[in-house]
């Protein structure tokens, strides 16, 4: 989140200092974060962090920070950055979405909706696709994102509506929900 705080200061606006720190010092902060973190994933580093509980949300965060500063990383840099992103989709995309409820409403996690897990998971494919579109998992990934957006706040009663979405038959493509019927989320019991 540094990170990408900093990416995003150096990107939106002109300043030469923030709050007295002078712009080429933030740069360096955010660049040396985003080599931190994308060179310690396991993509990259053996033993090292990723594909794990909220590791699609770390990767996309820090994977859009690169990307914002992406002409001021080294090849080395960039490619850490793509490895790291390409590996949190792919893991991603070969786990697919998981439910809290199945179609007949049985939990199948006790009292714990899984749309913020789905919603966090959902950031790595899209951010791959979106800074890979001619990756030749670029097709999997958006299928991943689409399959993970439908999951991630799906209502009981979309299980049955007659929708579609872009073109898909949301009804049909669910096997379970992630939220309540009035939209609010169960987890970790409450």
């Amino acid at each position: 989140n540094a990170a990408l705080a900093a990416a995003t200061l150096l990107t939106t606006t002109k300043l030469k200092k923030f709050d007295g720190i002078k712009r080429n010092q933030v740069d360096n902060y955010a660049i040396w974060h985003i080599r931190s973190i994308a060179c310690q994933h396991q993509s990259t580093s053996q033993g090292g962090w990723g594909h794990t509980w909220q590791s699609a949300l770390w990767a996309a965060t820090a994977g859009q920070a690169g990307w914002l500063l992406w002409d001021k990383l080294n090849q080395a840099e960039r490619g850490y950055v793509a490895s790291m992103v390409e590996s949190e989709a792919n893991a991603v995309a070969k786990r697919g979405p998981r439910y809290f409820r199945d179609r007949a409403g049985n939990e199948l996690s006790q009292g714990d909706s899984k749309a913020d897990e789905v919603s966090w998971d959902l950031l790595a494919p899209t951010l791959a696709v979106a800074m890979m579109p001619k990756h030749k998992n670029a097709k999997i990934w958006k299928e991943s994102a689409i399959a993970l957006s439908l999951a991630a706040f799906s209502r009981p009663g979309d299980l049955t509506k007659e929708q579609s979405i872009n073109g898909i038959n949301v009804a049909l493509r669910l096997p379970g929900t992630n939220a309540n019927e009035d939209g609010t989320i169960t987890n970790h019991g409450i």
